[in-house]
């Protein structure tokens, strides 16, 4: 399932704000998501938007399955963004 800015509104202003299409943050506040459960391991991204991507950590890297861990984790983060709209 590919995420994009058509699926997501900002909780902090549905009827105004939306999602930069292949980033992590809302175009119109400073609201961040939760990155996908199956996003890169090291920066988030779906796997069909990544390409060759550049973060401070890792450098530029390809896409890199996410750890388990970091898929329980990611899960739960979404969950409780949810619960709280």
């Amino acid at each position: 399932m590919t995420t994009n800015h058509v699926d997501w509104l900002c909780p902090s202003d549905p009827f105004g704000h939306q999602w930069a299409a292949d980033k992590q943050h809302c175009t119109g506040c400073d609201h961040v998501r939760p990155a996908s459960p199956d996003g890169c391991r090291w920066c988030g991204t779906d796997r069909s938007a990544h390409g060759r991507r550049y973060v401070e950590s890792r450098g530029v890297h390809a896409w890199e399955p996410p750890t388990n861990a970091q898929r329980l984790a990611r899960m739960h983060a979404r969950r409780n963004t949810t619960k709280e709209n």
